[in-house]
């Protein structure tokens, strides 16, 4: 694949993924609801989330990039790749309308533990395939995990 037609190829993964960001964020704006909840004192700023899920939408553009391109993964490895960035990311894309518009705290907690783990298992098999794009996972496992501990807050503080 040529440099240019590469870059191109993840121009497109990094838009498509951002698309998928941006369908699951309409409709799921905090409101009164939200507002009224008992937030962690380490809830930053309404301002920091688009910033911090558009740098990390574009982490993942790149890692879906690596995993379809997948050069030199054997088959089934790069299927199990494959399958378990879908399954991570269709839980990504619940999560804001299952917090935001059906207010299930307890069962969007549970969508980002499941996150955690299946991004942990991301990093780790990946690296150990040798696919060096794992690293763009670990500044999203963080904010997961951060994203964790302010949903479980409101879980355990809020009256819900």
């Amino acid at each position: 694949m040529s440099t240019l037609k590469a870059i191109g190829s993840i121009v497109l993964w990094i838009m498509f993924i951002e698309l998928l960001g941006a369908i699951s964020s309409v409709g799921s704006s905090p409101g009164p609801w939200y507002n009224q909840l008992v937030k962690s004192p380490y809830t930053p700023p309404s301002a920091v989330f688009p910033i911090a899920w558009t740098t990390l939408y574009a982490f993942l553009g790149i890692y879906a990039w690596s995993i379809w391109q997948g050069y030199n993964l054997p088959l089934l490895d790069k299927i199990a790749l494959q399958r378990v960035f879908i399954t991570q990311m269709l839980l990504n894309i619940s999560w804001s309308p299952m917090f935001f518009i059906l207010n299930q705290v307890a069962f969007a907690l549970a969508l980002i533990v499941a996150m955690v783990i299946l991004t942990m298992y991301l990093i780790i098999h990946s690296l150990r395939l040798g696919v060096m794009t794992a690293y763009l996972l670990i500044p999203y496992i963080l904010w997961l995990s951060f994203a964790g501990y302010l949903t479980g807050y409101i879980y355990l503080f809020s009256p819900i």
